[in-house]
Protein backbone atom coordinates (compact mmCIF):
# COMPACT_ATOMS: atom_id res chain seq x y z
CA UNK A 1 0.00 0.00 0.00
CA UNK A 2 2.83 2.68 0.89
CA UNK A 3 4.25 2.48 -2.86
CA UNK A 4 0.60 2.46 -4.52
CA UNK A 5 0.85 5.82 -2.12
CA UNK A 6 3.83 6.91 -3.48
CA UNK A 7 2.72 6.40 -7.11
CA UNK A 8 0.15 8.71 -6.24
CA UNK A 9 1.93 11.54 -4.87
CA UNK A 10 4.29 11.38 -7.80
CA UNK A 11 1.40 12.29 -9.82
CA UNK A 12 0.72 15.06 -8.44
CA UNK A 13 1.80 17.34 -11.20
CA UNK A 14 -0.88 14.99 -13.76
CA UNK A 15 -3.75 15.59 -11.06
CA UNK A 16 -3.08 19.26 -10.59
CA UNK A 17 -3.42 20.05 -14.53
CA UNK A 18 -6.38 17.73 -14.64
CA UNK A 19 -8.19 19.26 -11.64
CA UNK A 20 -7.39 22.93 -13.69
CA UNK A 21 -8.88 21.27 -16.76
CA UNK A 22 -12.17 20.89 -14.68
CA UNK A 23 -12.74 24.57 -13.59
CA UNK A 24 -14.98 25.69 -16.42
CA UNK A 25 -17.23 22.03 -15.91
CA UNK A 26 -20.88 22.45 -14.67
CA UNK A 27 -21.58 18.82 -14.56
CA UNK A 28 -20.02 15.84 -14.75
CA UNK A 29 -21.21 12.08 -15.89
CA UNK A 30 -19.56 9.49 -13.74
CA UNK A 31 -19.84 5.45 -15.91
CA UNK A 32 -19.21 2.21 -14.36
CA UNK A 33 -19.69 -0.65 -15.46
CA UNK A 34 -20.31 -4.10 -13.32
CA UNK A 35 -18.22 -3.33 -10.18
CA UNK A 36 -17.55 -0.11 -11.20
CA UNK A 37 -21.02 0.93 -11.42
CA UNK A 38 -21.59 1.64 -7.00
CA UNK A 39 -17.80 2.82 -7.78
CA UNK A 40 -19.28 5.72 -10.04
CA UNK A 41 -22.26 6.86 -8.13
CA UNK A 42 -19.84 7.05 -4.92
CA UNK A 43 -17.84 9.34 -7.03
CA UNK A 44 -20.57 11.60 -8.16
CA UNK A 45 -21.48 11.98 -4.95
CA UNK A 46 -18.41 12.75 -3.29
CA UNK A 47 -17.75 15.26 -6.56
CA UNK A 48 -21.37 17.20 -5.67
CA UNK A 49 -20.32 17.18 -1.62
CA UNK A 50 -16.95 18.33 -2.33
CA UNK A 51 -17.68 21.22 -5.17
CA UNK A 52 -21.10 21.65 -5.41
CA UNK A 53 -21.82 21.08 -8.79
CA UNK A 54 -23.98 18.38 -10.78
CA UNK A 55 -22.55 14.97 -10.83
CA UNK A 56 -24.57 11.71 -12.06
CA UNK A 57 -23.04 7.60 -11.88
CA UNK A 58 -24.97 5.81 -14.78
CA UNK A 59 -24.34 1.84 -15.01
CA UNK A 60 -22.02 2.26 -18.59
CA UNK A 61 -25.08 -0.75 -20.06
CA UNK A 62 -27.45 2.02 -19.52
CA UNK A 63 -26.10 4.73 -21.00
CA UNK A 64 -27.91 4.28 -24.78
CA UNK A 65 -31.06 4.48 -22.57
CA UNK A 66 -31.53 8.34 -21.98
CA UNK A 67 -27.99 9.12 -20.14
CA UNK A 68 -26.18 9.61 -24.08
CA UNK A 69 -28.46 12.83 -24.37
CA UNK A 70 -26.85 14.36 -21.84
CA UNK A 71 -23.15 13.90 -23.63
CA UNK A 72 -22.48 17.18 -25.76
CA UNK A 73 -19.32 18.42 -27.31
CA UNK A 74 -16.88 19.40 -23.60
CA UNK A 75 -19.00 16.84 -21.66
CA UNK A 76 -16.44 15.89 -18.68
CA UNK A 77 -17.36 12.06 -18.18
CA UNK A 78 -15.58 10.31 -15.59
CA UNK A 79 -15.30 6.13 -16.89
CA UNK A 80 -14.23 3.59 -14.27
CA UNK A 81 -12.74 1.26 -16.74
CA UNK A 82 -12.40 -2.78 -15.47
CA UNK A 83 -9.40 -4.45 -15.43
CA UNK A 84 -8.10 -6.10 -18.70
CA UNK A 85 -6.77 -8.93 -17.13
CA UNK A 86 -9.55 -9.09 -14.86
CA UNK A 87 -12.27 -9.54 -17.33
CA UNK A 88 -11.28 -8.48 -20.95
CA UNK A 89 -14.86 -8.80 -21.72
CA UNK A 90 -16.06 -6.20 -19.56
CA UNK A 91 -12.93 -4.34 -20.94
CA UNK A 92 -14.35 -4.57 -24.66
CA UNK A 93 -17.59 -3.00 -23.59
CA UNK A 94 -16.05 -0.37 -22.01
CA UNK A 95 -13.48 0.29 -24.88
CA UNK A 96 -16.33 0.97 -27.35
CA UNK A 97 -18.94 2.77 -24.81
CA UNK A 98 -16.24 5.63 -24.76
CA UNK A 99 -15.73 6.01 -28.31
CA UNK A 100 -19.19 6.43 -28.44
CA UNK A 101 -18.76 9.66 -25.39
CA UNK A 102 -15.54 10.64 -27.74
CA UNK A 103 -17.94 10.63 -31.14
CA UNK A 104 -20.61 12.90 -29.41
CA UNK A 105 -17.58 15.24 -28.01
CA UNK A 106 -17.53 14.01 -24.89
CA UNK A 107 -14.29 14.49 -22.49
CA UNK A 108 -13.34 11.15 -21.55
CA UNK A 109 -11.03 10.61 -18.14
CA UNK A 110 -10.18 7.16 -17.66
CA UNK A 111 -10.06 5.32 -14.40
CA UNK A 112 -8.17 2.25 -15.51
CA UNK A 113 -5.35 -0.10 -14.40
CA UNK A 114 -1.95 1.22 -14.47
CA UNK A 115 -0.40 0.33 -18.10
CA UNK A 116 -3.35 -0.32 -19.76
CA UNK A 117 -2.53 0.74 -23.09
CA UNK A 118 -6.11 0.75 -24.37
CA UNK A 119 -7.03 3.75 -22.64
CA UNK A 120 -3.83 5.82 -23.08
CA UNK A 121 -4.51 5.95 -26.90
CA UNK A 122 -8.09 7.97 -26.09
CA UNK A 123 -6.73 11.30 -26.37
CA UNK A 124 -8.49 12.75 -23.47
CA UNK A 125 -7.09 11.87 -20.06
CA UNK A 126 -5.61 8.97 -18.38
CA UNK A 127 -5.22 8.00 -14.43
Amino acid sequence: MPAKIQTVLAGEARIEALAASMTDATAVLFIGRHVGHPVAMEGALKLKELAYIHAEGFASGELKHGPIALIEAGQAVIVIVPSLTGSPVLHAKMMSTIQEIKARGGRVIALADEGDAATGGLGGHSA
